[in-house]
């Protein structure tokens, strides 16, 4: 059998680079704008220095994400993580009962939103005036065929 490995997506990690160097880029130029006000003391590499500190954060988060992969093989799946020490999970397929899926609160308002913005198809649902002149939505019953559209 072929085994299929899987690996964690990098995308975020990589938005977490591209934004520590927007950072680092914007200290220096703040740095060369105010070098005048800046104390004379003060090292010039100091500041950018500080905000390449944080290149440690995303940098950690690919370091980790490299050495985390699944494994298909057959029936089975094999989980593995870890640098120094592994840790290896051997899952059989046809032993899964139960999936979780976790989702954060920003996702799940979002798709929340998503979900009630999105409109009921046009046949399903009627606009009609009251006697006040406001529109009144009515559900409609039956949905007319395509061919007995006019």
């Amino acid at each position: 059998m072929e085994e299929l490995v899987i690996r964690p997506t990098t995308k975020f990690i990589r938005i977490g680079y591209v934004v520590v160097i927007l950072l680092l880029l914007a200290s220096v130029i703040v740095e060369n704008l105010f070098k005048d006000s800046l104390s004379p003391n003060l090292p010039l590499w100091l500041i950018p220095g500080l905000f390449a500190l944080l290149l440690l954060w995303p940098a950690s988060r690919h370091w980790t994400q490299r050495f985390t992969k699944m494994t298909m093989v057959g029936d089975k799946l094999r989980y593995e993580t870890g640098i120094l020490s592994k840790a290896t999970r051997t899952i059989q397929l046809s032993k899964v009962q139960d999936v979780t899926v976790r989702q954060s609160v920003a996702v799940a308002v979002r798709v929340a939103v998503r979900t009630v913005v999105t409109p009921a198809p046009p046949a399903l649902v009627s606009c009609q005036p009251n006697a006040t002149g406001s529109p009144a939505f009515t559900l409609v019953n039956s949905v007319a065929s395509p061919a007995s559209a006019p």
